[in-house]
């Protein structure tokens, strides 16, 4: 009886056509507690009157020294990112495929795609005693393929990348990019290049947006894990 109250409680329904769908209600349960709601709204009125102070005495930046006049020591709400001293760090960038928001998206690379642009020769500087052969029957390449990125429209005509990188584990066990290509098809002006630095400030924002839509939006807010639970027992 209280599985079937249950199922009533949770239902779906599709707000609009092509989307997923949506809890119909959402129960009380589910809702957020009027602190929790005061405390966000709190937060967001000084994140804004802290945004205003700061767009009068710092200008739009180009540059990561730039970015970093727009924090300070004694601002408790935008304090300096611990990152912004090792955010092109190799070992770092490989560090947050593993630990850091969105872990799902890298997996161990069998084989080369056709569409990387990358020869066994390109890599060998950066596979230690391995050759990559050696290092794809040893499991110690990952790929990152952001193919569901292609074709998507932006604002402004900005363009958006859809990258494939690859990873190497190497003997210390740290996981380190050794390839990145910015689009999925092979151009002229789209070379998997070996350059680590600027090619993973195209990336990474890459990756913020996988995180975002599909993992952060889409399979948590949209579909919430415990109306599922409810509703399939």
């Amino acid at each position: 009886m209280e599985l079937q109250e249950k199922r009533q409680l949770y239902q779906y329904t599709q707000r609009t056509d092509g989307f997923p769908c949506q809890v119909m209600v959402l129960p009380d349960d589910e809702k957020f507690s009027f602190e929790y709601i005061w405390n966000i709204l709190k937060t967001a009125v000084e994140l804004q009157a802290t945004n205003v102070f700061k767009k009068l005495f710092t200008k739009s930046w180009k540059t990561m020294g730039d970015l970093k006049n727009v924090f300070t020591e004694m601002d408790s709400l935008f304090p300096e990112p611990s990152d912004c001293s090792r955010w092109n760090d190799d070992v770092k960038f490989g560090m947050q495929r593993f630990a850091g928001t969105n872990n799902t998206v890298i997996s161990l690379c069998k084989k080369i795609p056709k569409k990387l642009a990358v020869t066994p020769t390109m890599l060998k500087p950066f596979l230690g005693s391995d050759t990559l052969e050696s290092a794809l029957q040893r499991k110690r390449l990952f790929i990152i393929n952001h193919k569901i990125l292609e074709g998507v429209k932006s604002i402004n005509n900005t363009v958006v990348c859809s990258p494939i990188a690859l990873f190497y584990r190497r003997d210390d066990c740290k996981i380190v990019p050794i390839a990145i290509q910015l689009f999925q098809d092979k151009a002229d002006d789209n070379p998997s290049s070996c350059l680590l630095t600027p090619n993973t400030r195209g990336f990474s924002p890459r990756c913020g947006s996988i995180t975002r839509t599909p993992a952060c939006i889409r399979r948590t807010h949209i579909l919430d894990s415990r109306t599922s639970s409810w509703r399939g027992l």
